[in-house]
């Protein structure tokens, strides 16, 4: 069912990928627990909530962003293919503004787009 309302690409996929998101991140891997005929994902997120004071943990020292550009960030680090269209949306700003925002995340090297239509964004983390 997930594969014909294309939310996974191919059957099995995506549970690695999000093993290997949660690790790139340096947060512990989904707990899954079976109930009878259901069974449950639980994702655990840094007890901070999502990025704060500018900072992304285990990344470059940011301080500089503006608490837009936190917020845009993330939406993305939530969804990596989210659109501009739905940042719009969510973030409740003209589209305008959220090019300048990802602009500007761009142009500090914290976030890159890799493909064109249909792509995702990259988070840049520091070695």
């Amino acid at each position: 069912m997930l594969y014909l309302v294309r939310y996974i690409e191919k059957w099995g996929t995506e549970i690695q990928n999000i093993n290997d998101w949660m690790a790139d991140y340096k947060l512990p891997k989904p707990e899954v627990t079976v109930s009878g005929q259901d069974f449950i994902i639980t994702l655990r997120r840094p007890s901070s909530g999502g990025l704060k004071g500018g900072q992304i943990s285990g990344q470059k020292n940011y301080s500089g962003l503006t608490p837009r550009q936190i917020e845009i960030l993330n939406y993305i680090i939530a969804n990596n293919q989210i659109t501009r269209k739905e940042l719009t949306d969510k973030v409740g700003i003209n589209s305008s503004a959220i090019q300048r925002h990802l602009q500007k995340l761009k142009t500090i090297g914290l976030l890159e787009r890799a493909g064109t239509k249909g792509g995702h964004w990259i988070v840049q983390k520091e070695e």
